[in-house]
C-alpha cells in the first residue's frame, strides 16, 4: 500500500518489480523490461516516489530492509512477493501466512490478497488504481509551472502532458476561483519585488534612469 501510494504505479507494474528496481536512497523505481518490469505501452524510465509524509517513506524502507536483511531475498526476487497460500482445515478458506520469493502470477490474486489484508486489519479496502489517482492528483496540485507538469506526466508514464491534465486536471468552479486568486496574489508580490529592485537601481545609478527613459521613448 505504501509503495502504491508513493509511486502511483499500476498494479501490473507493481507485481513485476524486482528488489533491484528500487533505490531506497534516491527514492526511485527503475522501470526496465530487461529486469522483468512490465509497464503499459512498454514505458521505460524512472519513477520518483513523491512522499507527503516521511513516515510513509520510512515504512517502505523498513520493508525493503526486512526482505534484504532478515529474509535474505536476492536482488532478483520480487519487491512485492507472493504470499504462501495454505488451508489449515477442510472446507475453510485459504489464507496467506507468509511470503515466498515468487512473483504474483496474476493481478487478481494480488488484489484479493490486498482486500483480505484490509479486512483483517480493519482498514477500508481501496482498489489499487485509486492509489494511482491519489498520487497523481497530489503531484499535480504541487506543480507551479509547465516544466513541473511535464515532469509529473513523465513520472507517471503518460504519453503526453495532455493525458495528465485532461484526466486529473479537472477542477470545480470554486477551485478555479481559489487557484486564480492565489496566482493573482503571487504575481502581485513578484511584481512589487521587481518594482522595488528597479527603483533601487535607479537610486544608485542615474545612468539607469536615462536608459529607462530611452527605452520608454522607443516604444
Amino acid at each position: 500500500h505504501a509503495l502504491l501510494f508513493l509511486s502511483g504505479v499500476r498494479i501490473d507494474t507493481l507485481t513485476s518489480l524486482p528488489l533491484r528496481s528500487y533505490d531506497p536512497e534516491k527514492q526511485i523505481l527503475i522501470l526496465n523490461k530487461d529486469i522483468g518490469v512490465r509497464t503499459k505501452f512498454g514505458f521505460q524510465g524512472v519513477v520518483k516516489l513523491i512522499s507527503p509524509d516521511l513516515r510513509i517513506e520510512a515504512i517502505l524502507k523498513d520493508y525493503y530492509n526486512y526482505l534484504i536483511k532478515d529474509r535474505q531475498f536476492p536482488q532478483h526476487a520480487p519487491l512485492f512477493p507472493k504470499t504462501n497460500i495454505k488451508s489449515n482445515k477442510p472446507f475453510e478458506p485459504f489464507s496467506g501466512d507468509d511470503i515466498t520469493q515468487e512473483f504474483w502470477k496474476s493481478d487478481s490474486s494480488c488484489r484479493r490478497m490486498m482486500s483480505n489484508t484490509a479486512k483483517t486489519t480493519g482498514f477500508h479496502y481501496f482498489r489499487p488504481h485509486l492509489y494511482r489517482h491519489a498520487a497523481i492528483l497530489r503531484a499535480v496540485n504541487m506543480a507551479l509551472g509547465a516544466a513541473e507538469l511535464k515532469a509529473i506526466s513523465k513520472n507517471f508514464s503518460h504519453r503526453d502532458v495532455l493525458t495528465t491534465l485532461t484526466t486529473y486536471g479537472n477542477i470545480s468552479n470554486r477551485d478555479q476561483i481559489e487557484i486564480l486568486s492565489r496566482m493573482e496574489k503571487r504575481n502581485e508580490s513578484v511584481s512589487d519585488n521587481i518594482i522595488d529592485q528597479v527603483f533601487e537601481l535607479i537610486a544608485k545609478s542615474p545612468e539607469a534612469l536615462q536608459q529607462i527613459n530611452k527605452l520608454a521613448g522607443g516604444r
